[in-house]
């Protein structure tokens, strides 16, 4: 009943529905639990892989990166310009190094 009228019973019953609900929670955690930790550690990989190779880029192409060679420039954009001169062409690659390159940007 949605609008309780009268007063219910005071029967006191075992919580069916809420037990199983309980339960079908842990279920689906300890179901999803394995894959999404699996997911999180080949995102972790392939990020990885992506920093390092956009820092060997770096350390080989340095004149394309002025602004980051001077020192004090923190980390987030460091990474986040080299991403964005990598993307946009502004950094002379081999083919395979850019296949390579957006390979390991389209898993992300």
């Amino acid at each position: 009943m949605i609008i309780p009228i009268a007063s219910e019973t005071y029967i006191r019953r075992f919580p069916l529905v809420t037990t199983v609900i309980i339960a079908l929670n842990f279920l689906i955690f300890f179901i999803t639990y394995p894959v999404m930790t699996r997911q999180q550690k080949e995102y972790s990989r392939v990020q990885f892989k992506l920093r390092k190779l956009e820092y060997t880029i770096f350390i080989r192409n340095m004149d394309s990166f002025p602004e980051i060679a001077e020192e004090g420039v923190e980390p987030a954009i460091f990474a986040d310009s080299i991403h964005a001169k990598i993307a946009s062409g502004e950094v002379p690659l081999s083919d395979e190094e850019y296949d390579y390159w957006e390979e390991l940007n389209n898993k992300l």
